[in-house]
This record gives C-alpha cells, structure tokens and sequence, in this order.
C-alpha cells in the first residue's frame, strides 16, 4: 500500500517531512537555528536505516551533516539486521 504513495527508493525524512538527499544540510541549518547554543552542542541526528537501504545513501547524508556549515557530528546509527 505505501509503495503505491512513495515508491521503492530510499526516502530521507527529516522530522515531519520527506526530503531530498541535497537538502539535508540546509534542513538541519533550519532546526539547529531555533535551538539555543547548549542544545546545539548536545545535538545528535539519529538515522534510521532500512536493511535495504544502499550505503550510497548513509555516505552521502554523512557528509552533508559534516559539511562545515551544518557541523552536526554527532549521530547514532539504528539499523535492522538483514535475515538471511
């Protein structure tokens, strides 16, 4: 039913919103904006990885969050083991 909606590919979703690999930088510029300075010291982006989901993908949202601008280097990995 939801492949009907959103298709196959890997999907990035930021809060509330479904987004472009691309924009992850500038979404995460926007919510650390309305957070004050000790919350943006302590903020961790938690990522949630479908077993199917290609590295490709973790690579290039790794480096949009360690692009100089957006400096969001902590992040806690959740994934589900592939069964065989």
């Amino acid at each position: 039913r939801d492949q009907k909606t959103y298709g196959t590919d890997s999907r990035v979703q930021v809060n509330d919103r479904f987004i472009n690999t691309n924009d992850l930088g500038t979404a995460v510029i926007e919510l650390k904006e309305n957070m004050g300075e000790d919350d943006k010291k302590k903020m961790t982006v938690a990522l949630k990885i479908d077993k199917d989901t290609r590295m490709g993908i973790v690579t290039d949202i790794k480096e949009q969050l360690r692009e100089p601008d957006v400096q969001a280097y902590k992040i806690n990995y959740t994934a589900q083991k592939k069964v065989k």
